[in-house]
């Protein structure tokens, strides 16, 4: 039997994947910035870049969230 989640739960773990989300592409933004700053000016990082990261970084989170908030999880040994 498929157990039911109400509309809070859902809302509440789509916005925690996306806050995940969104704070892991950040991080990967600043790794970027490193690598320019100190390793080569070959790392290709500008504002369209960073934007455009983010925005990916966020729209998959979203999915991610929703798509986990609607699975089932069942145990194998719940009866």
């Amino acid at each position: 039997m498929l157990a039911s989640r109400s509309t809070d739960a859902t809302a509440a773990g789509t916005v925690v994947a996306v806050t995940v989300g969104l704070a892991l592409s950040a991080l990967w933004e600043m790794v970027e910035w490193a690598g320019r700053r100190f390793i080569s000016y070959e790392v290709f990082v500008g504002y369209q870049d960073t934007i455009g990261d983010m925005a990916i970084g966020g729209v998959g989170a979203a999915v991610a969230g929703l798509v986990l908030t609607r699975v089932p999880v069942l145990r194998a040994d719940a009866a």
